[in-house]
């Protein structure tokens, strides 16, 4: 799929590029303190109001290899079923996680900067070369995913699954297109094939740009839902639709690890979860090819001594 072979082509130009840099070992120690507090602070929240917040893709990943952060690996990931996610965005949006955040989300009121929840600490900086020019918080973040109902697997949910693929594609491509960024575009052309699809991206958001990036992110959050089966899915997760859907009891009721001296909600077959999304997963993946975090060369990382 196109979406996956854009993330695995960003790493490849990240290796090869000067335009990008690994986080140093000091800055990474700092973001992963802060994350850690950002996280306490959406567990309390989701405690107090009895919401069952899950780890999910390398931060479950990490809690089960690693016991915590994936040492070479720097964000956080975490799901909601889809009542749940409903639920946490009505309390974020009245205030009850504090003003010391900001987060964006698909709706119909203002655009969003993904396809699901981001939460962003304010005062802080951890700008992506994919966002240099948005409108949208360029702080540190905690990814918060959908989890929603699936068709089973078979002919329709694949069809819903490619659907939703090439509805994300696009939206993506029309986000580009509205805040073109200079320093992306250099990013993306230097070398043939990514300049290709660079390209091609520009070409599909141009044509899509007739419609807002807003309701294209609306809409597609609209299309994953689904109403109750056995099944759930992360449509938005690095799998996709098709790919992260399993049987509900294997997402759900969540259970107990820990991360980083944290208890934590994973989910309930962590093995199957795990093994769906990343095969024989307690193996260490070559040098090569761990997937990584960078920052735009000129931009440092920092945060309020207060987080700190």
């Amino acid at each position: 799929m196109a979406i996956k072979e854009d993330r695995e082509l960003m790493t490849q130009l990240a290796h090869s590029t000067n335009i990008l840099r690994e986080l140093t070992d000091n800055e990474s120690l700092k973001l992963k303190n802060v994350l850690l507090k950002m996280l306490n602070d959406i567990l309390s929240l989701c405690n107090k109001h009895n919401i069952d917040i899950i780890l999910v893709g390398g931060s479950a990943l990490g809690a089960i290899r690693h016991k915590g952060f994936i040492p070479w690996d720097d964000d956080l990931d975490l799901g909601l079923s889809r009542a749940d996610y409903t639920k946490f965005i009505k309390l974020i949006e009245s205030g009850a996680l504090g003003s010391k955040y900001e987060f964006t989300y698909p709706n119909n009121k203002t655009d969003s900067k993904n396809l699901f929840l981001k939460i962003f600490l304010k005062g802080s900086k951890n700008v992506e070369i994919t966002d240099i020019t948005s409108p949208f918080p360029k702080g540190i973040f905690v990814d918060i995913f959908p989890i929603d109902y699936a068709l089973p697997p078979g002919w329709k949910n694949k069809i819903k699954g490619f659907i939703s693929n090439i509805w994300a594609y696009l939206s993506v491509s029309v986000l580009f297109y509205q805040y073109p960024n200079k320093e992306y575009e250099n990013f993306m052309c230097s070398n043939n094939e990514s300049a290709k699809r660079f390209r091609i991206r520009k070409l599909l958001g141009k044509l899509g740009s007739i419609i807002p990036h807003r309701l294209w992110a609306y809409h597609y959050d609209s299309f994953i839902q689904h109403k109750k089966t056995d099944f759930l899915t992360i449509p938005s997760g690095r799998k996709h639709y098709s790919g992260e859907t399993l049987n509900a009891n294997i997402f759900f009721p969540s259970k107990k690890a820990v991360f980083e001296g944290i208890q934590v909600n994973v989910p309930n077959n962590i093995d199957a979860y795990l093994k769906n999304l990343y095969g024989h997963y307690m193996d260490i993946p070559p040098i090569e090819k761990r997937e990584r975090h960078y920052a735009v060369s000129y931009t440092h990382l920092r945060a309020h001594e207060t987080v700190l």
